[in-house]
């Protein structure tokens, strides 16, 4: 006998962190101190998420694989530090881990890579073999730069590399005894197999689309919901769902609306089993309730109308002596959700987590209807704090990285810009310099013509004709000491440039090295070449920094790298970049990414370059 179910879903995500620590031994000319990797688990308080491994440390016994490379990719030192076996001793706090060999540290920077649970079979981080069969929670750790024996701590955290699917089953007006004895999942968005890249998070080689996962089960449902996860493998189709659960030897089954599932979600249904059929009462999980469309009323005496973009969103609401706690979670993870509009005489607070994109609304003292109209996802414009965000495909702000962002964002001291996602790997740049000596370093441009339209600038900084800018730390390459304080950097001079877009609409127009210098392309030939082809991802508004925005560049590389790392893309090089400032008809401006030295020399002179854009 077969019973139609209508479902309501919910998702949310869960990240775990682990904490990379390096201690001492010498080896093979090492500096006498620890060089070995150790790990520990980060306790540190993490995000409420609904996850199968639900704490921000991995049970006891838990083994994860461990890799250390170098920054390129390649291996640490031309060691073989693939694949090492750690297992985790204890819990919460005083957890420790053991490793079956020593990863030992150098002054070399490297990358940690890591995933869960640890395969003995696994050669290379970028093909983990992953299965429902075992309906194990894999995750991955996304990769932490600049591990060595000086720089020897790294947190990394753990990421869920599948999704699943949680059935809250309860029993309601059902008059028999209820024993479930079997559950299972169905359709083309669910796969049973795929290979994992630990390094990226990406799955691959998926299949067993269509192919039921069936977990045998032993319980008889009661008034008290109980919870069954079934792991599975989203497979990126939107299709929908057929669940078939064996209640009393009797098969009752249902077909879910279309979905697409994705990784590190866990998606929510709530069934209650009725004498003629099973029917949703409304996801039970912390009273979570999930609405594509549509307004939503809560009664507090007064009506509080929940209004405008909700698409996206999941919702919880708890009502105690006439306030609303209201949580509004965004159901695709790395995006965070805009502010609320307001009409109505009540007191209301609201807050968002800049982490989970949370929004928490508390309303109180209610004395009229009241109406929130939600206003979607924040936009770039709402975007103040300092960090590091990515680019989506389409352009929106997001907050988790990806392959397949186009780009990152750097917000710092009152400054935003976009920044490529990559160098000279793009093909404009090789275009650029077809039958010229380079396709990675070029000309500032007509040497010996002032271009009238950019100021001159002789000094860098006060009275400095030339100086170091401090690193992120603080910390500078030598002498003569230009403040890193931006407050500073105002006056005629360079580093108090940023017209970076104004100078680059002149520099289009200057296409040759000036007199004999044939040999290079220039920044703006680069430019043009960059903005008419497939590497701009269709934005017309990218341009060559100026001194003060290169010079913020500089002063933010190891966050830069860490994010392009993140998603894919060419990191900044420790090399010289040309700016779009001039300093006279023979010389233009410069930032040297290795040590930080900013000056000015002549236009005929290769260096490189790197656009960015405003938002």
């Amino acid at each position: 006998m077969k019973h139609k179910i209508v479902v309501t879903a919910l998702t949310a995500l869960a990240t775990i962190g682990i904490t990379f620590v390096s201690c001492s031994k010498d080896n093979e000319g090492y500096e006498e101190r620890d060089a070995r990797l150790s790990i520990s688990v980060n306790t540190a308080e993490m995000p409420k998420t609904k996850a199968l491994i639900e704490e921000t440390t991995l049970p006891e016994g838990s083994k994860i694989g461990v890799s250390l490379k170098n920054l390129d990719g390649g291996d640490y030192d031309d060691g073989q530090y693939n694949n090492i076996e750690w297992t985790a001793s204890g819990t919460g706090g005083s957890q420790t881990w053991i490793s079956t060999s020593d990863i030992l540290l150098s002054a070399t920077k490297g990358k940690a890579y890591a995933y869960y649970p640890y395969n003995s079979s696994v050669t290379s981080m970028d093909a983990v073999p992953v299965t429902t069969s075992s309906q194990v929670d894999y995750m991955y750790a996304k990769p932490t730069a600049g591990i060595c024996y000086g720089e020897n701590t790294a947190q990394l955290t753990m990421n869920h590399a599948l999704a699943a699917v949680r059935l809250s089953i309860r029993k309601g007006n059902y008059t028999g005894e209820c024993n479930v004895t079997s559950i299972s999942v169905k359709s083309n968005a669910v796969a049973t197999d795929a290979t994992l890249n630990a390094e990226t998070g990406k799955l691959s080689n998926i299949s067993g689309k269509n192919t039921a996962i069936s977990l045998p089960q032993n319980f008889a449902a009661g008034n008290t919901a109980r919870n069954v996860d079934v792991i599975v493998v989203p497979s990126g189709e939107s299709s929908k769902i057929t669940f078939t659960l064996t209640i009393d030897n009797k098969e009752y089954d249902c077909e879910e609306a279309p979905i697409t599932l994705q990784k590190g979600n866990i998606y929510c249904y709530t069934l209650t089993i009725n004498d003629s059929s099973l029917s949703v009462s409304g996801v039970a999980i912390d009273n979570w309730n999930y609405t594509n469309t549509g307004d939503m009323f809560i009664d507090l005496g007064w009506r509080v109308s929940v209004k405008g973009e909700t698409s996206g969103i999941a919702f919880s609401n708890t009502v105690s002596d006439g306030t609303l706690i209201m949580k509004a979670v965004p159901v695709e993870y790395g995006r965070r959700i805009a502010k609320v509009s307001t009409a109505g005489d009540a007191e209301i607070k609201q807050s968002v987590d800049k982490v989970t994109g949370v929004l928490t609304i508390e309303v109180v003292n209610l004395k009229s209807n009241v109406t929130l109209t939600f206003n979607g996802f924040d936009s770039w414009q709402d975007i103040t704090e300092d960090g590091i965000y990515y680019v989506a495909e389409n352009g929106s702000i997001v907050f988790s990285a990806s392959t397949s962002c186009i780009g990152i964002v750097l917000v710092a001291n009152g400054h935003k810009f976009m920044i490529e996602k990559n160098e000279d790997k793009n093909k404009s740049y090789t275009a650029a310099g077809t039958d010229k000596i380079s396709s990675s370093y070029f000309y500032w441009g007509e040497y010996d013509t002032d271009q009238s339209d950019i100021p001159n600038y002789t000094n860098a900084h006060s009275s400095s004709g030339w100086g170091y800018i401090p690193d992120e730390d603080g910390n500078y390459g030598g002498d003569p000491k230009i403040p890193g304080d931006l407050s500073t950097w105002v006056g005629n001079y360079a580093l108090a440039d940023w017209e970076g877009k104004a100078n680059s609409e002149v520099l289009k127009k200057v296409t040759s090295g000036g007199g004999s210098n044939t040999s290079n392309a220039t920044i703006g030939q680069v430019l043009n070449t960059f903005l008419a082809s497939s590497d701009a991802k269709g934005y017309e508004e990218w341009y060559i920094p100026s001194c003060g925005q290169l010079a913020l560049m500089y002063r933010n590389m190891n966050k830069i790298n860490t994010a392009l790392a993140d998603i894919g893309g060419q990191m900044l090089a420790s090399d010289i970049y040309w700016a779009s400032s001039e300093d006279s008809s023979k010389k233009g401006w410069y930032v040297n990414f290795n040590g930080g030295v900013m000056g000015s020399y002549d236009k005929n002179n290769g260096y490189r370059v790197r656009f960015i854009r405003d938002l």
